[in-house]
């Protein structure tokens, strides 16, 4: 099944192509491959804060789909770029994620999944379902009842959802980790690293919240008259920001604020290593 709008995409049988092609290198990527490497929801989340930099690295380059691979094998969730969405995320506006298999019937009931990317991706990159692009960068079919969708970019677990008019949805509520785990037979100590994380990425969210307070704190009367009265600039408050240069080897900067002898606002960044 694929979320498409018939009427527009129906030019030399490409529908029918891709969707037997899908089906095609599905099976034998489960066959040959097959997933040995499955985690549950909660395990897959913990995995995964350790692999957020290699699957937005391979978001960023361009990459249509990529199976995932761990030390038990072949893993449950892929890397998926819908290049023909405008965001999936509508917290960060993003539309690379990663998708998790939650159903474990892999082959069975393939008319009920739907394939992800979606085949209007790779219609109008000019994508034919026998090129080896396409075998290389396959789809991927999720079952909306039970599978999930990650953004990585805001490390959070979502659900899908399906509309009958409007196909598959992207449901932006985020699944309570905490609670996956209250219910779930891990191990004690595997619960306890989840939760340790979930609380140092609170402390980390309320610590940039306070560091985006001081971002907006303006220049006083009195660091303007220094500023012209000394003719150099005069620090207004500093915090800190993640890095915004993918070239750097770093994860933080120091940001400066300034205001200049002319009355105009200047910024300075530090990078931290």
């Amino acid at each position: 099944m694929y979320n498409i709008n018939k009427k527009m995409y129906n030019i030399n049988n490409y529908e029918e192509r891709i969707e037997k092609r899908s089906e095609e290198l599905w099976k034998n990527f489960i066959t040959s491959k097959g997933i040995n490497g499955k985690l549950p929801p909660e395990l897959f989340w913990l995995e995964i804060q350790f692999r957020r930099n290699e699957i937005i690295n391979a978001l960023n380059s361009g990459v249509l789909s990529k199976p995932m691979v761990n030390l038990m094998g072949t893993a449950n969730y892929f890397i998926v770029n819908s290049l023909l969405h405008e965001e999936i995320c509508k917290k960060c506006h993003n539309r690379g994620i990663v998708v998790f298999l939650s159903d474990s019937d892999y082959l069975s009931k393939m008319e009920e999944k739907i394939f992800l990317p979606c085949f209007e991706t790779y219609y109008v990159l000019n994508i034919q379902p026998e090129d080896d692009v396409f075998a290389e960068n396959f789809p991927v079919p999720i079952n909306y009842k039970t599978d999930y969708w990650y953004c990585p970019y805001c490390n959070e677990l979502h659900k899908f959802g399906y509309d009958e008019e409007t196909g598959l949805e992207y449901n932006q509520e985020v699944v309570d980790i905490r609670k996956l785990c209250e219910h779930s037979s891990l191990k004690k100590y595997q619960k306890e690293a989840i939760i340790k994380i979930i609380e140092s990425q609170l402390l980390r969210e309320n610590t940039l919240k306070q560091e985006q307070i001081k971002s907006r704190i303006k220049p006083t009367f009195e660091q303007i008259s220094q500023a012209k009265k000394t003719n150099k600039p005069v620090l207004v408050s500093k915090w800190m920001e993640k890095c915004n240069d993918p070239d750097e080897e770093c994860s933080w900067d120091i940001v400066y604020k300034y205001v200049l002898p002319n009355g105009k606002i200047k910024f300075e960044r530090l990078h931290t290593y």
